[in-house]
């Protein structure tokens, strides 16, 4: 799990940082502020702010 602060979790069974970047390459979740992703294949930056990803599972719930 990456707690990243501001109210930014990641949550995954594999995660990487590669000095400017997190990869969760399977399955992960993500929680935001006004935000929750399922997917897999999460690349983001080092405060979780911005993110993408290649497949979504189940749903996302973002609100403004």
């Amino acid at each position: 799990e990456v707690d990243a602060g501001s109210g930014r979790t990641l949550r995954a069974s594999r995660v990487t940082w590669d000095g400017s970047r997190f990869r969760a390459p399977g399955a992960f979740r993500y929680t935001g502020p006004g935000e929750r992703v399922r997917g897999v294949g999460l690349v983001a930056n080092g405060d979780l702010s911005r993110y993408s990803f290649s497949q979504v599972r189940g749903e996302i719930d973002v609100r403004e």
